[in-house]
């Protein structure tokens, strides 16, 4: 019993993805690996692409902690 909990703590920090909804209305899932004043950079399906803020509406990232889940990257 112990060995399943610890396997599914260490599992769902994976579970929610980082998203970016761009002006156009498209959806970006995946890990976001850079951030700087211009720009973000996400890791999605193998591929890195970098997306620049102006073209972001929103982007809600998740770290696996309920306190952090839903927290937005600075714009």
């Amino acid at each position: 019993m112990k060995k399943l909990l610890l396997i599914a703590i260490l599992f769902s920090t994976g579970l929610y993805p980082d998203v970016i909804t761009l002006k156009t209305g498209e959806k970006l899932e995946g890990k976001i690996i850079q951030e700087t004043k211009r720009f973000l950079r996400i890791s999605t399906s193998g591929k890195i692409r970098k997306i620049y803020k102006t073209r972001i509406l929103k982007a809600d990232t998740a770290t696996g902690s309920p306190e952090e889940k839903n927290s937005n990257v600075e714009m």
